[in-house]
């Protein structure tokens, strides 16, 4: 069994991690079937990091992809640094093809890493016919939505997971036009609500208000299945595409949450909050939060974080069928401060 490992993002303030990550993955994994696929636009002008970065590649003899900036003609189509999470995976996974045949492919962030790999490559193996992405952010709360932080499975099926994407950059690039196209297609509307009268409501829903995570699947599962797909089947299809994997069953993790600026630990959330993430989660913002307001922005990603590790998918019998339509998990011009329970009177805006 052959398998590559892409590590995309920037390095920038990542270079420790993706060290102690390189470290870990070279017990299970050949070093030269690793790709870091980046930014050379992080390099301009930045001689340490090419050198950390050079260094980095000679001493473990791993491939390094650098990427072009991308100038995106949609703001819109590009909320939560789609185009660039798109670009540089895909990237990464046709510059590993060129070299090799792989039977899997474990794509990874530059800005996480991981301790065990073997339970990884385990599951790959266990749901050879899924694919498996990391209990990080997926979610029961919301439909179609996997963890990013791990895309792992077949080659052909992890491709297709990123080409798509890349197709629809190309349109969107040349002819400015489409972009009509795919603000007024409901696709993700579809996913998200049952309610008709709502979905009508709903401005842009399916390009600027999804997440990305959301994009990647309902897209991948439309060219997998040949239709739209509904809210009400998403715990079905989830179940039958893909597969999370508990990262608390690695040795030891690490990953960093940038809509929060906050580091996630699994040793530091052991040893000093008894394994319990949520705890860590309030400890947290209650040490960050030094505002006079009760609204705050460390109230407002503390819901937000709060919500989201109470809804995580730890392993596929755990999904069930999501039956409320609520608007305030998705939309962007709402402050999180509306998913506390001690908040959530606050007026919904957006519809």
């Amino acid at each position: 069994m052959k398998i590559a490992v892409i590590i995309q993002g920037s390095c920038i303030n990542n270079i420790d991690i993706l060290h102690a990550n390189i470290n870990n993955l070279k017990d299970y994994i050949d070093p030269q079937d690793i790709y870091i696929s980046t930014w050379n636009e992080d390099l301009w002008n930045n001689k340490k990091l090419f050198n950390e970065l050079k260094r980095l590649k000679d001493d473990n003899n791993i491939k390094v992809v650098l990427n072009k900036p991308i100038l995106d003609k949609s703001l819109l189509f590009n909320n939560n640094n789609f185009v660039k999470q798109s670009v540089s995976s895909y990237n990464g996974i046709v510059n590993a093809l060129k070299f090799n045949s792989y039977d899997y492919i474990i794509k990874l962030r530059s800005n996480a890493m991981y301790k065990g790999y073997n339970v990884l490559i385990d599951k790959i193996i266990e749901e050879k016919n899924k694919i498996v992405c990391s209990s990080s952010f997926f979610r029961n709360d919301l439909p179609y939505h996997p963890g990013d932080h791990i895309i792992a499975g077949k080659t052909s099926e992890i491709y297709d997971f990123f080409n798509l994407q890349i197709e629809k950059i190309k349109e969107l690039g040349v002819n400015n036009n489409i972009i009509y196209s795919y603000l007024s297609d409901k696709r993700y509307s579809y996913a998200f609500y049952d309610d008709p009268d709502l979905m009508d409501k709903i401005i842009h829903q399916n390009v600027t208000n999804t997440p990305p995570e959301i994009k990647f699947c309902v897209d991948y599962l439309i060219n997998k299945i040949g239709r739209n797909v509904y809210k009400k089947e998403s715990h079905v299809l989830m179940k039958k595409y893909f597969s999370p994997i508990d990262i608390n069953k690695f040795d030891s993790y690490y990953y960093y949450v940038n809509s929060i600026k906050c580091e996630i630990y699994k040793d530091d959330i052991d040893l000093n909050y008894n394994g319990d993430i949520i705890n860590f989660i309030t400890s947290y913002f209650k040490e960050k939060c030094k505002c006079k307001y009760f609204l705050c922005k460390h109230r407002a990603g503390y819901a937000l974080m709060k919500t989201l590790f109470n809804n995580t998918v730890k392993k596929s019998e755990d999904l069930i069928p999501i039956v409320q339509d609520d608007i305030t998990t998705y939309c962007k011009f709402v402050s999180p401060y509306t998913l506390l329970e001690e908040t959530k009177h606050i007026p919904r805006i957006g519809v």
